[in-house]
C-alpha cells in the first residue's frame, strides 16, 4: 500500500464503507479491527466523514440490515458527489 503524503491525501478523499460480521471466519474480527484502526488513525484521520465502518452479529454472509446500511451509505455519497444537484 502506498503511504506517501500524496497517496494518503488522495486516499483520504475516497469514501469507504466497511461492513463485517462479528462471527466471520473468513475475515477474523481482530484482523478487521486492526484494518479499521489503520483507516481511522492513518488515512481518514483528517477526513472522518469519508469513512464508515459497521459490524453485525453475523458470519461471512449478508443480511437485510447490511444491505440497507450499504444503500443508505451509497445514497449519501451519490448525492454528495452528484454534480447535477
Amino acid at each position: 500500500m502506498e503511504t506517501s503524503a500524496a497517496a494518503l491525501q488522495m486516499q483520504s478523499q475516497t469514501p469507504i464503507f466497511l461492513y463485517n460480521g462479528l462471527k466471520d471466519d473468513s475475515y477474523l474480527y481482530n484482523i478487521v479491527t486492526a484494518s479499521y484502526e489503520y483507516f481511522v488513525n492513518t488515512i481518514y484521520k483528517s477526513n472522518p466523514d469519508y469513512y464508515e465502518a459497521k459490524s453485525q452479529d453475523i458470519g461471512h454472509t449478508w443480511s437485510q440490515e447490511s444491505l440497507v446500511e450499504g444503500k443508505v451509505w451509497l445514497d449519501k455519497y451519490t448525492k454528495r458527489f452528484d454534480s447535477s444537484t
